[in-house]
């Protein structure tokens, strides 16, 4: 069975979620597999049968929507969403990821808690590629550490662990370049405790990540990486992909607004 028919038919087995989210999930879906073609799709294809889209309160949940894969549920945060500076496009993106890539509690490589801070910018980079973002990002310091490091390394091991969730693939490649395990945890705790704490300390520690960055893994990144803007220094650099043609705005944002 292709994964056409069993999406078709996964969509079919749903009766929880309305036509109009149905719909807008099947334009997102078709947009990765086109940029994903060899990426399997049965582990959504089942949670979907039995996925739910219910509200969140914006004092619990931070973002617009994103994936409770403990209920398996997509939240969605109304008064973010309404917000201009959230492009619902991209946040349902990153929502589809995470339930494409859902293990347990976790999604991507985060099964491996260390390795957080790089899961969600390498996140963020994969949903930039597929529709951009108008909006704000909340994680531009952990997208630039992710380009960093890919500069060196490639992305070709952010990809293959995100979508098989195997982060020891991730952390062997990175402790072959550093070759410290020391170092490494260190650089990765020091990478989460900043993505946790830069909006409540109002600072961030980007420029010396960059630095432990370029001494640790050899990228060769300048640092003057923080004065650029995001649209001169994020994006996904596929080395063998061309780049994705624009596809038209569905009617995501009012659809995910009422």
């Amino acid at each position: 069975m292709d994964n056409i028919q069993k999406l078709t038919e996964s969509f079919q087995a749903n009766t929880k979620i309305d036509e109009n989210t149905k719909g807008n999930l099947e334009y997102l879906i078709s947009v990765f597999q086109k940029r994903f073609p060899s990426v399997s799709l049965d582990n959504f294809c089942e949670r979907l049968k039995t996925l739910q889209v219910v509200r969140g309160s914006k004092y619990v949940f931070e973002e617009a929507t994103q994936y409770n894969p403990k209920d398996n549920t997509i939240v969605i945060n109304q008064g973010l969403l309404q917000q201009e500076k959230v492009d619902a496009r991209h946040s349902m993106m990153k929502t589809l990821l995470s339930i494409i890539t859902a293990k347990d509690l976790s999604y991507g490589f985060a099964t491996n808690r260390s390795l957080e801070a790089l899961n969600v910018g390498f996140c963020e980079i994969v949903a930039n590629n597929l529709v951009g973002n108008e909006g704000e990002s909340s994680y531009e310091d952990e997208q630039i550490l992710v380009n960093s490091i890919g500069s060196s390394i490639g992305l070709e091991p952010f990809i293959d662990a995100f979508f098989t969730n195997n982060s020891d693939l991730l952390i062997t490649k990175l402790f072959a370049r550093c070759g410290s395990s020391v170092a490494l945890d260190k650089f990765l705790s020091q990478a989460n405790h900043n993505m946790h704490t830069r909006k409540q300390m109002g600072t961030s520690r980007l420029f010396a990540l960059q630095q432990d960055a370029y001494l640790m893994f050899g990228s060769g990144y300048d640092f003057i990486m923080n004065k650029r803007t995001m649209e001169e220094t994020i994006g996904l650099k596929y080395p063998e992909s061309e780049k994705l043609e624009q596809l038209s705005k569905t009617d995501l944002v009012e659809t995910m607004k009422r």
